[in-house]
């Protein structure tokens, strides 16, 4: 983003940067008016503000030439009239619990956008609503931040582990701030909130661990167990995609796995070396359906939710 006085007979002049697929233009002398030029010679002003860290607010003025830059100038302090009328004549009410947010708004966002939402539930409900929960949001201090994070040790995790409860926090408030749940300010939970790691270690299984993992898994009661073990060990996929698998999603024939929703939220295709195609074919049955999971619950019928027990 370049800022500079923009001037009427300099906007024709203004291009785009070879290689950019735009470039922004904001004037520095009218707040938040901004003129967006396009590789395709397109020019549309823009009127935005700064709603939270990380987060814009950005309204469309109109294109140029149709709309020169008294009448952008004109449009952009009319918003920001409009906008401290909003501010101060909005009913100063009280701010929500952390608990009641987290209910309200935070949670259904999350089933929304996360498919892993699940783990920030549980993260919430068991070490974050205990501690904080009964705080009003707009009340939340450093200070709470590192009780949090002071409990998450007291309980034995690691730092890196503590500080997924701290980085949830963080965005929980931003969205807060963002949807205007609580008036724009610094959000506590800052960088420098967080612990620092020393623990980080890689850990990679020898061969012979690997023998001693098969060993023990096919010892297990669950008849499903050394093969979802295995075929972990040959793709590399998330535990989850495995437990998820279904029928319609393998082509043995092609030796490719198709994975229709990851935790990204996408699809990406895996493939199967001999080996995984081996141990496919032994767990298939005759005329299996396309939905039918490959690795079912023989007491429910339905994916497992943990293997760590079986």
């Amino acid at each position: 983003m370049v800022v500079q006085p923009l001037r009427a007979a300099q906007l024709a002049k203004l291009r785009c940067p070879l290689g950019a697929r735009k470039a922004v233009f904001r004037d520095s002398l009218c707040p938040g008016l901004e003129l967006e030029v396009r590789a395709s010679g397109g020019r549309t002003w823009y009127w935005t503000r700064t709603v939270a860290p990380r987060h814009r607010q950005q309204v469309r003025l109109g294109t140029y030439p149709a709309l020169g830059l008294a009448q952008a100038r004109e449009a952009a302090h009319r918003r920001c009239a409009e906008q401290t009328l909003h501010l101060s004549s909005a009913p100063a009410g009280p701010s929500p619990t952390l608990r009641a947010f987290v209910a309200q708004r935070f949670l259904p966002h999350l089933r929304l956008h996360k498919p892993s939402w699940r783990g920030d539930e549980a993260l919430l409900r068991l070490h974050v609503l205990p501690l904080l929960g009964q705080i009003p949001l707009d009340q939340l201090q450093p200070a709470d931040v590192d009780a949090l994070l002071q409990r998450q040790l007291q309980c034995g995790l690691q730092a890196n582990s503590a500080n997924k409860a701290a980085v949830l926090l963080r965005h929980l408030l931003n969205c807060a701030m963002a949807w205007e749940v609580i008036p724009l300010r610094r959000n506590p939970v800052g960088r420098g909130s967080l612990l620092k790691c020393t623990n980080q270690r890689q850990r990679i299984c020898s061969p012979a661990d690997v023998q001693r993992l098969l060993e023990a898994v096919d010892h297990s009661h669950n008849r499903n167990l050394g093969a979802m073990v295995r075929l972990l060990l040959l793709t590399g996929v998330r535990k989850r995609e495995m437990l998820e698998m279904r029928w319609g999603d393998v082509d043995l024939a092609q030796g490719r796995w198709c994975i229709p929703k990851t935790k990204a939220g996408g699809m990406r295709t895996v493939p199967l070396c001999a080996a995984a195609v081996a141990l496919l074919l032994g767990q298939q049955p005759q005329d299996p359906s396309a939905d039918q999971l490959v690795f079912p619950n023989p007491a429910t019928g339905r994916a497992y939710t943990s293997i760590y027990c079986a």
